[in-house]
């Protein structure tokens, strides 16, 4: 609901006993990007992949950070926009966000268990000093497209306890 044209967000959400100390990862990964993304050199030929990275403690607790609101899917072109996607992390870890490569799992001869970045990845397309980009504190993204297209983003954000860092989860948005 709430996502008009055909657009099909996804969310993940699980409890998950570690019965020993570690980092884990969790990846997730799907084939085949939307071929009109304009900021990849070979949409077609790039699954999509997500991940979360966790730091597990016998002795404490900890969530993975968590976005509360939804992927803004449609932006104005040549108009400043700001989206917020509300971070929070139930432990009260410190949060740092940052814009990061678009991944894929196909490394261009066979699938494989480790992530790649997408060929040709660039920042979507800005007006003048207007970029794509990400306040580091407060997750908010500024940008003022200069044209019409589709183009995708991650978002990286990386938990820290104490200024370690235990954990990092990651949001793939594509903006038409």
């Amino acid at each position: 609901a709430g996502f008009p044209y055909g657009v099909e967000p996804y969310y993940f959400k699980d409890v998950i006993t570690f019965h020993a100390e570690g980092v884990y990862k969790i990846a997730w990964t799907d084939c085949c990007r939307n071929g009109a993304i304009q900021n990849l050199w070979t949409p077609l030929e790039d699954n999509m992949y997500l991940s979360t990275t966790l730091s597990t403690y016998n002795s404490q607790h900890n969530s993975t950070p968590e976005f509360l609101a939804p992927p803004v899917v449609y932006l104005p072109v040549l108009i400043p926009w700001q989206y917020n996607p509300l971070p929070v992390d139930m432990d009260g870890d410190s949060l740092w966000w940052e814009i990061d490569e678009v991944y894929r799992t196909y490394d261009g001869i066979s699938a494989t268990a480790s992530s790649y970045p997408c060929s040709g990845w660039t920042l979507p397309p800005s007006v003048g000093a207007f970029n794509f980009s990400i306040d580091h504190q407060t997750g908010i993204i500024s940008w003022t497209a200069s044209t019409l297209g589709n183009f995708v983003a991650s978002v990286l954000v990386s938990e820290y306890r104490d200024g370690e860092l235990i954990g990092e989860i990651r949001r793939d948005m594509q903006f038409v």
